[in-house]
């Protein structure tokens, strides 16, 4: 239950989230609005943002990430790339979820193999895979690079995802020399964005198909085209850039605030902007603005 969102310009990044998170079981569920999903990794100009699972077991995956921090390789002395940094870290958050996540497959086994025996004492445990959707998302800028770098990492596998770390946003050329073409990518509890720049919601085009107004073979992409929000982000400044990000996010914090049932996002925002040399906080909770250091690199 989060929306984040990676605004990639000529001028830097802008990545931000918003704070709602869920917590409970089966039987009881809180909503929190709070949550943190957006991290700096102190010293260097990269930012991680979280979405899906929120904890494994007593751990949240902020913790996770500063374990990680306290533990990560001295890459200012050595050099280093996004890429790396973010395989590093990937590597060690989904190495946690994949423990965990056989901890609780183990358990929910044990527990169906006693109902069958009749063995079972209190509620049955369940294990189904998509219910532990982790995404990370990780962008930053490295030595000698005039660019930022954006990569993601999802697990587990599902259809439409793709193993391990991804490139977001790769950059264009024969080498990359021109850079990431500029451009909002978002993750996570997308429908609210959905509809506001593409000016339809995204279930329409199976709606149609079931009432026989649209076969499968027709592009409705193309069809829906002129319905989408016109936005030029070639040469945006990253003031603008700031600015288009904290209000995405608004409008889908609005949108789920109204909406029927329990909204899926809310809360505080918390936007970082990076540049080359520093991560700036655009916005941030108070709290967490109170207990973290505030300056990078």
């Amino acid at each position: 239950m989060t929306l984040c969102v990676a605004m990639t310009t000529a001028e830097g990044l802008v990545m931000g989230a918003d704070s709602m998170t869920v917590a409970g079981d089966s039987v009881i569920e809180k909503h929190y609005a709070n949550a943190n999903k957006v991290f700096q990794i102190l010293g260097l100009p990269i930012v991680v943002m979280t979405y899906g699972t929120g904890n494994l077991g007593r751990r949240s995956i902020g913790s996770l990430v500063d374990e990680w921090s306290q533990l990560r390789p001295a890459y200012e002395e050595q050099g280093y790339s996004v890429e790396q940094v973010a395989q590093d870290l990937g590597a060690f958050i989904f190495g946690k979820h994949r423990e965990h996540r056989d901890l609780v497959r183990v358990a929910a086994e044990e527990s169906q193999a006693k109902k069958i025996k009749g063995e079972l004492e209190g509620e049955e445990l369940t294990y189904k895979a998509s219910d532990w959707t982790t995404g990370l998302i990780v962008g930053g800028y490295q030595p000698g690079s005039p660019y930022p770098w954006l990569y993601t990492w999802e697990e587990p596998e599902q259809p439409g995802v793709l193993e391990g770390l991804q490139s977001a946003r790769p950059h264009e050329g024969a080498h990359g020399e021109h850079g990431p073409a500029p451009g909002l990518d978002a993750w996570g509890d997308t429908g609210a964005l959905d509809r506001l720049l593409d000016g339809i919601d995204p279930s329409l085009a199976g709606s149609l198909v079931h009432a026989g107004l649209l076969t499968v073979d027709e592009p409705f992409q193309a069809i829906a085209a002129p319905s989408q929000w016109d936005i030029l982000y070639e040469g945006m400044p990253i003031q603008d850039a700031a600015d288009l990000t904290r209000f995405v996010l608004q409008v889908a914090v609005g949108f789920e605030r109204f909406r029927a049932g329990n909204p899926r996002i809310g809360g505080d925002l918390d936007i970082a902007i990076v540049t080359r040399k520093i991560v700036h906080w655009y916005d941030r909770k108070p709290l967490t603005t109170a207990l973290a250091p505030r300056v990078v690199g």
